[in-house]
């Protein structure tokens, strides 16, 4: 199986360069925030984004436990929406594999194809991470198939984090 649950290093020496190729600005997200969120998850999953409206709008429902507010993220250039990080304040118990579901947790990052590599994602998870650490946490934890998505396996190396 090549899922493998990642965890960040201690969030206070998480470190990425946060030089962006654009002028981004950050905002956390809210339940309002789904009809471009489905467009943008449309966009970058190349899905039809009828269903991502219906998933992400269950996230603010509550179906996979709380979300951490501070930590859901968008990341918009100008008035556009182009990344979003998610976050809740732990693994849903069908999601955590390895039994470490206690920490903050990424259910989902996302970036517009036309923004990718241009420091986007790790700004997000930086920003992600700053809210988490000022709540009091330690690290950030996701799941992540290595072998579908073997680009964002770099970037969370880059990021420093490490399967636990």
């Amino acid at each position: 199986m090549s899922t493998r649950t990642l965890q960040s290093p201690a969030l206070d020496l998480l470190a990425a360069d946060l030089t962006s190729e654009v002028k981004l600005s950050f905002r956390p997200l809210t339940q309002a925030d789904t009809i471009p969120m489905a467009k943008l998850h449309a966009e970058a999953y190349r899905d039809s984004g009828s269903s991502a409206s219906g998933q992400l709008k269950l996230f603010w429902e509550g179906a996979y436990g709380p979300l951490l507010d501070a930590a859901t993220l968008g990341a918009w250039h100008d008035d556009r929406l182009v990344g979003v990080v998610i976050v809740l304040e732990r693994a849903p118990d069908e999601w955590c594999s390895d039994g470490d579901c206690d920490t903050p947790f990424i259910a989902d990052l996302f970036v517009d194809p036309e923004y990718r590599r241009q420091g986007v994602a790790s700004a997000l998870i930086m920003k992600a991470s700053a809210a988490v650490s000022h709540l009091g946490c330690e690290a950030l934890t996701l799941q992540l198939d290595i072998a579908a998505a073997p680009e964002a396996m770099q970037l969370y190396d880059a990021l420093g984090f490490s399967t636990s």
